[in-house]
């Protein structure tokens, strides 16, 4: 009778040790998911913002050297030493100098992704995360508007003067006799200088969250 109550005993509490183990077996399971879900977003992101900087990086080049063109040809505008590069071709179009290059458009696949499907939550690292969302939300969001006052500038710029740009396509900007022509190109330039120092600072916040995620993958 001992015996018998002694199986019964152990048969009856191995069914809630049964349904423990299961649930921690399961749960343990839900938290590995998650951990290959966070880190394929980690991955993605920052792929997308190895992509942004190496686009960045070749902009930053072009722009140097268009207001390195210009300030050599009309050396009152004013440019720090950092941003000059050597000029070898000083011949240039004044339609050149109020086109527009290609501009800069983060790549938010990922990070899209990641906020249309509730994610975020998945990210363990809240500092990095609100690092990642700064990003987004906040410095891609201030390069929207930069770049839509820029191209702002430039279009009216281009057409307004479309005439004494077809005209006189080689005219040097201190050959310009119209003074507010001259003017409205140097405040063209100024922008443009402006949005430099930006992409520079962009691509400087990008390569250090590049960093941080690096960190944090090799964590897991």
């Amino acid at each position: 009778a001992i015996r018998d109550w002694s199986v019964t005993g152990v048969q009856t509490c191995a069914l809630p040790i049964c349904i423990l183990i299961a649930l921690s077996i399961n749960n343990w399971n839900e938290f590995k998911k998650e951990r290959i879900t966070e880190r394929d977003f980690l991955i993605s992101i920052q792929n997308d913002l190895k992509q942004d900087t190496a686009f960045l990086s070749s902009q930053i080049k072009n722009n140097k050297y268009r207001l390195s063109r210009y300030h050599f040809i009309n050396p009152k505008f004013q440019l720090e030493d950092e941003y000059k590069v050597e000029v070898k071709d000083t011949a240039y179009q004044l339609r050149q100098f109020t086109s527009s290059p290609r501009t800069f458009g983060p790549t938010t696949g990922a990070y899209n992704s990641l906020i249309s499907e509730g994610k975020t939550s998945l990210i363990t690292n809240k500092e990095l995360l609100k690092k990642i969302q700064e990003i987004y939300e906040v410095e891609f969001r201030s390069n929207e508007l930069i770049t839509k006052r820029r191209e702002e500038i430039l279009l009216q710029l281009h057409w307004e003067r479309r005439l004494e740009i077809d005209r006189n396509p080689y005219l040097y900007p201190n050959d310009i006799k119209d003074e507010l022509f001259l003017a409205e190109l140097n405040y063209n330039k100024r922008y443009v200088h402006f949005y430099l120092r930006q992409k520079i600072r962009y691509k400087t916040m990008m390569t250090e969250l590049i960093v941080l995620i690096d960190e944090e993958l090799k964590d897991d």
